[in-house]
This record gives C-alpha cells, structure tokens and sequence, in this order.
C-alpha cells in the first residue's frame, strides 16, 4: 500500500492537535490543584498550623512533579507542531513554485497556506512555556513556604 505524503503529514498534524488537546487539559487541571494547594498553605502558614501546612506542601510538591513531567511532553509537542509547520509551509511553497509561481510570492503564499499548524505549533509553545514557568513559580513558593514552616515550629518550639 502506498501512502500519500500528504495524507501521512495530514495524520501527523492531527495527532499533534491530539496531543496538544491531551496535553492542555491535564496541565489545566494540575495548575488548578496548584492554585488550590497554594491557598490552602497560604492559610495554614497565616493560622500557624505547622502539621497540615507540612501535608500540603508535600501535596504541592507532588503536584509540582507532575507539572514539570507535563511540562516536558508540552515541549515535546511543540518540537513536533514546530516540525510540522515548517513541513507544510515548505510543501505549499513548493507547490505554489510548480504552479508557476515566482518563488517570491509562493514564499509567502506558503506562509499564509499553513496558518493552521502554525496556530497549533504557536499555542502548544505557549502552553509548555506557561506550564514550565508555574513549575518554576511553585517551587518558588515551596521554598518560601518550607523558610515559614521552620519559623513556625521554631516559634512552638520557642527558639529564638
């Protein structure tokens, strides 16, 4: 059986849709649980609650963790969107030149003829960039946090 290159780089760009999909609704919802936790220890950390403050921080943690491993295939996708794109812009470029079309304009006939992909390729390098930059945010405020937690037992503790 032979496969049309075409019709193979139509089944690449809807799996990388796919996977973009997947991919975005997993990451919404971590970043969701991380806004959760973070209130919550926010809370726990004003009410000097060192036991429930340690247990939400470990949450959060793991959460975290879990976000950067999606933050990773985020990347991953957005590789292969990027490959994509610049696949089908070439291909409508090289199509337009054998139409007869000075290569100037089928340049930039090529541009406007994979805007779709590009929308996909553009949205999936936001999501991990985003994804990749809360990662980083949180492991910020667990340091901020675990700096509180020590304060807090050593006030129970009474050290100075």
């Amino acid at each position: 059986m032979i496969v049309d290159p075409a019709d193979q780089s139509e089944m690449e760009v809807s799996q990388i849709e796919s996977e973009y999909q997947s991919i975005e609704s997993q990451i919404d919802e971590l970043q969701k649980r991380i806004k959760k936790y973070q209130s919550n220890a926010i809370g726990y950390k004003e009410n000097g609650n060192p036991e429930m403050l340690s247990n939400t921080l470990i949450r959060l943690a793991r959460v975290n963790s879990a976000l950067g491993s999606k933050a990773a295939f985020a990347k991953y996708v957005a590789r292969n969107a990027d490959r994509a794109y610049r696949r089908c812009r070439e291909q409508s470029k090289l199509d337009y030149i054998d139409t007869g079309m000075a290569i100037g304009k089928a340049e930039s006939k090529g541009y406007l003829a994979a805007g779709d992909v590009f929308k996909i390729y553009s949205d999936s390098q936001l999501l991990a960039d985003t994804a990749e930059d809360m990662a980083y945010r949180t492991d910020t405020f667990l340091k901020m946090s675990q700096s509180g937690l020590s304060l807090i037992k050593q006030d129970i503790q009474g050290r100075p």
